[in-house]
C-alpha cells in the first residue's frame, strides 16, 4: 500500500514537472508572439509618424495659408490700418488751400446680428435713431446676409464728426450694441472750390492725380500705421500699435489775395466775351517766385469731373468714353506750362536785346519801314502795309514793327539770334515745379533759313510756353538774372520742422544791368508812345510789350493775343502776363483785349502789392533814350518845403525841387533831334482810361507768292 503510495506520489511529482515545463514552453511562446506583435505594433507606429510627418511637411509646403486661416479663424485676431492724414498745401500767408479732413463709413456686421445672444432690436434702434438710416432697409440687408458669414458691409460713407458723435457715445456706452461700427477714412478737401485748379491739382484716396498735388505727391502722402495682435479663447489680449506718420505740409509762392483778383478778373471777362484759353501769370521778377497762375476754362477741385459747365446735358450724353476724358484734359490742362503758341511781337524784346548786348546796336540806329522786307523771294509785310517810315530802335518796339525787327535780325546773324534764344532758354523746360510742362518748339540752328530768322524775330514760327516767355522776360527786366520759375516756398512736417527751403535758383545771366536797364526804358516807352497805351495808369510808371500772332492756318480769324509787362519801370517789383487765346471780341485780331484785362487787374492789385506811384518830376524816360533837357532861370524853380517850411533835400543832400506847372521836358533822339513826345501829341490823359490812337495794333500780313502767310503785331 506504502509502495503504492509512494509510485503515486512520484507520478504526481511527474506530471507537475511535466507540467511546468509545459507551462514555461507556452510562455516563452507566448512573450515571442507578443514581442512580435509589439515589434509590429511599434512599426506600423513609426510608419504612421514617418507618413504622418510626410503630409504635415507636405501640408506647410502647399496649403499652410490654407490651414493658418482655418486656425486665426478660431481665434479672435485684430489686425487695423491706422490712416495716416495727407499734408496741407497753404499760400504764402498760410492760408489753407488744401487739406484731408476725417470722415465715417457706417459697417454693419450682418454675422454679429445673426448671434443668439444679439439684442437685435437695440441695434436697429441705434442706427435708426442716431445715423436716420432706414428700418426696414437695415432687416432686408440683414436678412439677405444671412449665414453668408458677412462681416462687413458698407452702407454710408463720409459722414462727418457731427453727424456721428451722438453714434460714438451710444456705442461706447453699451456694449450689446455690436452688429455695426465706424470705419474712418479722409477726403480731400478744397475750401475754394476752384481757385487755383490748375495748380493745386487734385488728389484721391491714394495718391495726387495732377498739379502740385501729384508733383509732391511723395511728401504730401504720409505712412499708415497699424494696430494688430490676437487672443485665445482663454488668453491675455497681446496688442501692438505702430502708428501712423502724417503727410508734410507745402507752403507756396502763391498769394491767394492776389489769386482771387486775377481769377475774379478772369472770370468777369469770360462772362462778358469768352475766349477758347484764358491765362494769367504774376511773378515777383527778382527770384521767380509766382504769386498767380490762374486760366480759364478751369474745374471745381471737390468735383473735378464734372463738365456741366462747358456742356450740356445732351452734349455730355453723346459723348463716348474717349470724347469725355479728352474733354477733362482740356478742363485739367494747365495752359501756363503745358501749352504752347506762337508768341508774336512780344517776343521783339529778346531780339533787340541780343543786339545790345553783342555791342551791334547801340539805340542810336534807325531803320525804314516801307510796309514789307522780301526774304529769300517771300514778301512779308509788316503791321502797318504802308509802312511806318524811319524809325528809331526803341520806336520799332514801340510801334512794333516788324520791316524793322527783320532788318536788325539779318544783322545780327543767325548764331547769335539763336545763340541767344537757347540764352533764355526757348525750347527748353524751365524746370518749374508742376508736371506735364512743354518744351516749346525752336527750329535748330543747322537747318534755320533766312525766312526762319526773319519771322522769328518778331515772334512768329517758333513756339513757347507762358512760363518760359515770363522767366526770360523776366530776367530782361531784372538785371539780367534768369531764376527758375517756382511754386512751392517750403515743405514742413508736422511738427513745423523746415524740410525742404526752396530758395532762389540762378540759372544764369541772360544779358548784362546795361542793356537790361535800357529794354527797361524801350518797353517803359512801348506804354507811354506806343501799342501798349491801354496799360497807362495816372501816377504809375508802366513797361511791357504787346503781342497778336495769327495761329494755324492762317485764316485771319484765330488769333492768340497778349501782353507782358511790369512795374514800376525803373525798379520791377511784379511782372504779368495775360494770354488770350482766340478771344471773342471784336479786335480779336489786336492785343486791345489782353491790355484792358491786364490793366483791370493791376489797378486791383497796386493797393495790395503796395506799388507807389511816381512823383510829379519823374522823367518819362527811364533809360531807353537819351534825355535833352533845358536850362532854367532860378525863378522858374519851386523848392519842396515840410511842414515846417524847411526845404526837403534828397539821399544826395541836395534841395527837391517841383517842376512849374505847365512845363514838361521833351524827349529827343540824339541822331536825328525828332521830339519823340510828338507820337503822342494830342493823347488823353492816361488817368482816363482812354487809350492813344496809335495803342490798337494791327496784325502783319505775310506774303508767299501773293498769299497770306503769317500774321502778328
Amino acid at each position: 500500500m506504502n509502495d503504492t503510495r509512494t509510485q503515486l506520489s512520484n507520478d504526481d511529482g511527474s506530471e507537475k514537472k511535466q507540467f511546468a515545463f509545459v507551462k514555461k514552453i507556452k510562455t516563452r511562446k507566448l512573450r515571442r508572439k507578443m514581442k512580435i506583435k509589439l515589434i509590429i505594433v511599434v512599426g506600423f507606429v513609426v510608419v504612421a509618424l514617418f507618413l504622418l510627418a510626410g503630409v504635415m511637411i507636405n501640408i506647410s509646403k502647399t496649403s499652410k495659408d490654407k490651414y493658418a486661416k482655418k486656425v486665426f479663424d478660431n481665434l479672435k485676431y485684430k489686425n487695423s490700418t491706422i490712416l495716416a492724414k495727407r499734408g496741407d498745401i497753404t499760400d504764402r500767408t498760410g492760408t489753407i488751400l488744401a487739406y484731408s479732413e476725417k470722415v465715417y463709413n457706417l459697417i454693419l456686421d450682418p454675422n454679429s446680428y445673426w448671434l443668439d445672444d444679439t439684442d437685435r432690436e437695440l441695434n436697429l434702434n441705434v442706427l435708426v435713431q442716431y445715423l436716420g438710416c432706414d428700418r426696414q432697409e437695415l432687416i432686408d440687408i440683414f436678412e439677405s446676409q444671412r449665414g453668408n458669414n458677412c462681416a462687413y458691409k458698407r452702407i454710408k460713407r463720409y459722414m462727418t464728426y457731427d453727424e456721428v458723435q451722438e453714434y460714438k457715445a451710444a456705442k461706447e456706452a453699451d456694449n450689446k450694441i455690436n452688429s455695426s461700427w465706424l470705419e474712418e477714412e479722409y477726403v480731400r478737401t478744397y475750401p475754394f472750390d476752384s481757385m487755383l485748379a490748375s495748380v493745386l491739382g487734385y488728389a484721391t484716396e491714394s495718391t495726387g492725380v495732377i498739379g502740385i498735388e501729384n508733383y509732391y505727391n511723395s511728401y504730401l502722402t504720409g505712412t499708415n500705421g497699424r494696430e494688430y495682435g490676437y487672443v485665445g479663447e482663454d488668453l491675455d489680449v497681446e496688442t501692438t500699435i505702430k502708428p501712423a506718420v502724417n503727410g508734410n505740409t507745402i507752403e507756396l509762392t502763391i498769394d491767394s489775395n492776389v489769386q482771387r483778383i486775377v481769377e475774379n478778373k478772369i472770370r468777369e471777362f469770360n462772362e462778358t466775351y469768352g475766349s477758347k484759353h484764358t491765362a494769367v501769370m504774376i511773378v515777383t521778377p527778382d527770384n521767380g517766385q509766382i504769386l498767380s497762375m490762374a486760366q480759364y476754362p478751369t474745374f471745381d477741385l471737390n468735383n473735378p469731373n464734372d463738365l456741366s459747365a462747358y456742356y450740356t446735358e445732351e452734349e455730355l450724353a453723346q459723348m463716348d468714353n474717349e470724347q469725355t476724358v479728352d474733354a477733362l484734359y482740356d478742363v485739367w490742362n494747365n495752359f501756363c506750362v503745358s501749352n504752347i503758341y506762337e508768341p508774336g511781337s512780344v517776343f521783339k524784346a529778346f531780339t533787340i536785346a541780343s543786339a545790345i548786348e553783342e555791342g551791334i546796336l547801340d539805340g542810336t540806329e534807325t531803320y525804314y519801314c516801307d510796309g514789307s522786307e522780301v526774304v529769300m523771294g517771300t514778301k512779308i509785310s509788316c503791321a502797318h502795309p504802308e509802312g511806318h517810315g524811319e524809325l528809331t530802335v526803341s520806336q520799332a518796339l514801340e510801334e512794333s514793327c516788324n520791316d524793322a525787327l527783320m532788318q536788325m535780325a539779318a544783322v545780327i546773324g543767325k548764331d547769335i539770334f539763336y545763340n541767344y534764344v537757347d540764352r533764355f532758354n526757348f525750347g527748353a523746360k524751365t524746370g518749374i515745379d508742376l508736371p506735364s510742362e512743354e518744351y516749346g518748339l525752336v527750329i535748330k540752328k543747322d537747318v534755320v533759313t533766312d525766312i526762319d530768322l526773319a519771322t522769328n524775330s518778331f515772334g512768329q514760327n517758333l513756339n513757347v510756353t507762358m512760363v518760359q516767355e515770363m522767366a526770360a522776360f523776366c530776367s530782361l527786366i531784372n538785371g539780367g538774372y534768369y531764376y527758375q520759375p517756382h511754386l512751392v516756398k517750403e515743405i514742413k512736417s508736422t511738427g513745423g520742422e523746415v524740410l525742404v527751403e526752396n530758395e532762389s535758383v540762378l540759372v544764369r545771366r541772360t544779358v548784362s544791368e546795361e542793356t537790361s536797364k535800357t529794354l527797361r526804358g524801350y518797353l517803359k516807352n512801348v506804354v507811354d508812345y506806343g501799342t501798349g497805351g491801354y496799360l497807362k495808369i495816372a501816377g504809375y510808371s508802366v513797361g511791357g510789350k504787346t503781342g497778336a500772332a495769327e495761329k494755324q492756318p492762317r485764316d485771319k480769324q484765330h488769333y492768340v493775343t497778349s501782353f507782358i509787362g511790369f512795374m514800376p519801370a525803373e525798379d520791377p517789383q511784379v511782372a504779368f502776363y495775360v494770354v488770350l487765346d482766340e478771344a471773342q471780341v471784336e479786335d480779336f485780331d489786336t492785343s486791345r483785349a489782353a491790355q484792358e484785362l491786364a490793366r483791370d487787374i493791376m489797378i486791383d492789385l497796386i493797393p495790395y502789392l503796395e506799388i507807389y506811384p511816381v512823383d510829379e518830376s519823374y522823367e518819362i524816360n527811364v533809360g531807353g533814350l537819351p534825355t535833352q533837357t533845358e536850362p532854367q532861370t532860378e525863378t522858374q524853380v519851386e523848392y519842396v518845403t515840410d511842414g515846417n517850411g524847411e526845404t526837403v533835400t534828397d539821399a544826395d543832400g541836395n534841395p527837391e525841387t517841383v517842376a512849374p506847372s505847365g512845363t514838361f521836358e521833351s524827349e529827343t533822339t540824339e541822331e536825328s533831334g525828332e521830339d519823340v513826345t510828338g507820337a503822342s501829341e494830342g493823347q488823353p490823359e492816361p488817368s482816363g482810361g482812354v487809350p492813344p490812337e496809335n495803342a490798337a495794333e494791327e496784325t502783319t500780313a505775310a506774303e508767299t507768292s501773293g498769299e497770306g502767310a503769317t500774321a502778328t503785331e
